[in-house]
């Protein structure tokens, strides 16, 4: 008997460690993520990485504006213009 108590009670903490908490409320997605969307917009056909790129771009560019003098944020911005008028042309 001892022996099944152990992992029943294993289980029990890790499912009581998964729940969700209802009490929380889902978060909105960050302004900054929206508005590289809106700033990218996405043809018809486009592929999905395609889109991911721009949007990654979009949010290159908006981080770059806050901090201009970021030249690792600039290299960002270059590689993925370089690689969306590469692979999504």
């Amino acid at each position: 008997m001892r022996h099944l108590a152990l992992p029943a009670l294993a289980v029990l903490a890790l499912l009581a460690g998964c729940k969700d908490n209802p009490a929380q409320t889902p978060t909105e997605p960050p302004v900054e993520a929206a508005a590289a969307k809106a700033a990218q917009p996405e043809a018809a056909g486009e592929s999905t990485l395609c889109a991911a790129y721009r949007r990654q771009l979009g949010a290159a560019r908006a981080s770059l504006a806050r901090s201009p003098g970021d030249e690792s944020l600039k290299g960002s911005v270059a590689t993925y213009e370089a690689v969306i008028s590469d692979a999504c042309s």
